[in-house]
């Protein structure tokens, strides 16, 4: 994989507007509003050939860093930027705690091959990021996302939502 570059950095009117297009056919990600994309002011993008391929999400609360959305374009699925990206994520977030989900089964193995551990369930995270989350719903709930969540179960076969952490 040569020409691959990450970076930190907002993601241009273009790179969003293909992840809009791409998130419809993902069954895996319900739906992520164009002005959470537009609010990524230091998300962590791949590119290769300087061509976008994809984004995760930062968020960083008191000692905890939550990872995700993690996004790439479909065309390139299946051809290791996930695990790229994710290790340079954690790799410089090595003294922070951590915290990803994820309904996708590649990003799943990606992450515990990273050293997170799985968490029994929502209820088990640590509180700052149940807060976190339920706020973050709060904020980012919507019809749009709703009506995604319904088409996309009764459409798609999605995978159950893990939980992981890794600590310092």
């Amino acid at each position: 994989m040569q020409g691959i570059n990450i970076v930190r950095r907002p993601l241009t009117k273009t790179e969003i507007n293909l992840l809009m297009e791409d998130i419809k056919l993902y069954p895996d990600l319900i739906y992520v509003k164009k002005s959470r994309l537009q609010g990524y002011t230091n998300a962590f993008v791949i590119e290769e050939d300087d061509c976008f391929v994809g984004v995760c999400g930062i968020y960083e609360v008191d000692d905890w860093v939550k990872l995700g959305p993690l996004v790439f374009l479909r065309k390139y699925h299946g051809k290791g930027y996930g695990k790229l990206l994710l290790t340079k994520i954690v790799s410089e977030y090595s003294n922070a705690n951590l915290f990803i989900s994820s309904t996708n089964i590649a990003v799943q193995k990606i992450i515990s091959r990273l050293g997170f551990k799985e968490i029994a369930g929502y209820l088990s995270l640590p509180h700052k990021m149940i807060y976190f989350l339920i706020g973050h719903l709060y904020e980012h709930i919507h019809w749009k996302l709703i009506s995604e969540f319904i088409r996309k179960l009764i459409l798609m076969k999605r995978n159950s939502r893990k939980f992981y952490i890794k600590t310092v």
